[in-house]
């Protein structure tokens, strides 16, 4: 979060104290949001990673055809590559 100075600060991740009145009120864990997130990233992925080489060479190729060249498969790799990159900066985070 922002402070007024301008400055960020991070969230404190202590546990909270929780009351619920009654059984019906405890609120699923923000836990498991995040294990469903990260099973729908990954199969989001696992979907689509057959046809990311197909999708890239539609792209790169100067004639729009889907037929991996070695432009194309190259290409490829360095998306691979940004990705996993991005995945483990983020998993510090």
């Amino acid at each position: 979060t922002l402070t007024r100075s301008g400055g960020f600060s991070f969230p404190s991740f202590r546990k909270q104290q929780v009351t619920p009145t009654k059984e019906e009120d405890v609120s699923v864990s923000n836990y498991w949001y995040a294990v469903l997130h990260n099973w729908l990233y990954f199969l989001s992925l696992g979907l689509c990673i057959p046809t990311l080489p197909r999708v890239i060479a539609s792209v790169v190729n100067e004639d729009g055809s889907t037929q991996v060249s070695a432009r194309s498969s190259r290409i490829g790799g360095d998306v691979e590559g940004v990705d996993k990159l991005l995945t483990f900066l983020g998993v510090g985070a």
